[in-house]
């Protein structure tokens, strides 16, 4: 069977036994020296696999605030489209609609003209 790799080419189990086959004694030989680079090389590259999914899991979560999601649902004026995205944006967000999201996509508009004192709203290009 075939070791997965993770990361960028990382191989998990050979960076494990790489590790644990380390000489235990005090003087190394030249190639022990080199195996123990190696290993600590290895042990770094995990290091920064993990910065970076810390760093990728921060970004998904600010992503999936319902308030950026929401702004998705006003990209387009396509009624049809804008309720679509609506449901999905509720998917993500694991929050049934309480509504239909056609009632919800006219109180959104509503709140905006209301806030902005618009009486219709256009999409900037």
């Amino acid at each position: 069977m075939q070791p997965r790799k993770y990361g960028a080419g990382l191989d998990l189990e050979a960076v494990a036994k790489s590790l644990q086959s380390l000489p235990k004694h005090s003087l190394l030989t030249e190639i022990e020296v080199k195996a123990v680079g190696r290993a600590m090389k290895a042990a770094a590259s995990l290091s920064r696999t993990e910065e970076s999914l810390n760093r990728q899991r921060q970004l998904m979560s600010e992503f999936r605030k319902k308030d950026n999601l929401y702004g998705l649902v006003q990209l387009t004026s396509d009624h049809r489209l804008r309720a679509e995205t609506l449901v999905a944006v509720h998917r993500i967000i694991e929050e049934p609609l309480q509504r239909p999201a056609a009632r919800i996509l006219s109180e959104m508009d509503k709140a905006l003209m209301a806030k902005y004192g618009a009486s219709g709203l256009r999409l900037a290009s």
